[in-house]
């Protein structure tokens, strides 16, 4: 069985600044960045790099919502 690389929902949000810090980067330059800097066993697909710029910010922090049940406090650990 094929093991998929694990990207936080804190990674997600740097994935998504380092792309509008340089515009130019490939999802592939992005995918090897983020396997370097996360130390994962492979790249993460170009497709779910799409996946997560497509969704940007935004989504992140709807996906932070549910994920916490609607409470912005347990996101912030209180």
């Amino acid at each position: 069985k094929r093991k998929n690389a694990s990207l936080s929902i804190q990674n997600h949000f740097e994935i998504c600044e380092l792309k509008k810090k340089k515009p130019s980067w490939t999802n592939v330059q992005l995918a090897m960045w983020a396997k370097e800097e996360y130390n994962l066993p492979k790249a993460p697909d170009s497709s779910t790099i799409s996946k997560i710029l497509k969704r940007g910010e935004q989504g992140l922090t709807e996906q932070t919502d549910i994920k916490n049940g609607g409470d912005p406090e347990k996101e912030n650990g209180l």
